[in-house]
């Protein structure tokens, strides 16, 4: 016997091209006691269909059962509106996740930088040199006689400004005797 026809509307079904009338043609195909070897893998789908299929699993009031179990009311049968608002949020707290990881490789970098240095051997151990022959100047003495005369001047006309405002000297321990 040929089996094209049955075989071409298990290709539609698979692409769920099928309409009913011709799905229940592929479930009485199915549910038949002989079936052909080549196509018994499809058999157990349309025999649990048929099984599946009278058995309701979920009621009519299963949404008020589940709602009344939770302690909650059923939103279906109240006449009150639910509002739902928007939050408003700040770009300081739309940005908090990555100021946080910003933190987190700061201490990271830190911590490893300490670590590194701490751990690093150094070949040369410095000592300090008390012998003041060593020392080499880093000004000549023109340049020295130079910044000094600068300050000089600096401090001469911020001496000559006081002078010439009328300021009150305290002295606080003659204050305190009197």
């Amino acid at each position: 016997m040929d089996y094209k026809y049955i075989e071409q509307l298990l290709e539609r079904y698979w692409e769920c091209q099928t309409s009913a009338a011709e799905e229940s043609i592929l479930h009485a195909f199915f549910t038949q006691e002989e079936v052909p070897a080549h196509l018994a893998q499809y058999k157990s789908l349309f025999e649990y269909m048929e099984v599946a299929g009278g058995v309701e699993v979920l009621g009519e009031d299963f949404d008020k059962k589940m709602l009344k179990l939770v302690g909650e009311q059923d939103t279906k049968d109240t006449t009150a509106k639910i509002e739902v608002r928007a939050q408003r949020t700040s770009t300081i707290y739309r940005l908090r996740p990555f100021f946080r990881a910003a933190a987190s490789v700061a201490i990271v970098v830190l911590i490893g930088s300490a670590a590194q240095e701490l751990f690093e051997q150094k070949d040369e151990v410095q000592t300090w040199d008390y012998n003041s022959n060593s020392y080499k100047d880093s000004f000549t003495k023109s340049e020295v006689d130079e910044a000094l005369e600068f300050s000089l001047k600096g401090l001469n006309t911020i001496g000559n400004s006081l002078k010439d405002a009328d300021l009150v000297v305290v002295d606080s321990a003659q204050t305190k005797t009197k």
